[in-house]
């Protein structure tokens, strides 16, 4: 009998809360999910054991910065072209 006092005083400050509308309450519950999803995705990433990609080697990645400030492309972007047979 005691849970159902709680449980009926938790939906009586609930309704009354309803009734009342505060956007800044709204934004508060927003950002709360935000947070709670965002914690939720990287427990996740961590129980799983996830890797994030590799970085590229600083040589490659140096060679890349200096062709892209010169305005060309970077060996490892670029597709090695093959002749078409008959043409």
């Amino acid at each position: 009998m005691l849970n159902m006092l709680g449980i009926s005083a938790g939906i009586a400050v609930a309704a009354y809360g309803e009734a009342r509308f505060d956007a800044f309450g709204v934004m508060l519950q927003l950002v709360t999910i935000t947070a709670e999803a965002t914690r939720l995705v990287l427990i996740q990433i961590l129980l799983t054991g996830a890797t994030p990609p590799p970085a590229p080697a600083p040589a490659q990645a140096d060679r890349d910065v200096e062709m892209g400030l010169l305005g060309g492309e970077s060996s490892a972007s670029r597709p090695v072209m093959k002749p078409q047979p008959g043409s």
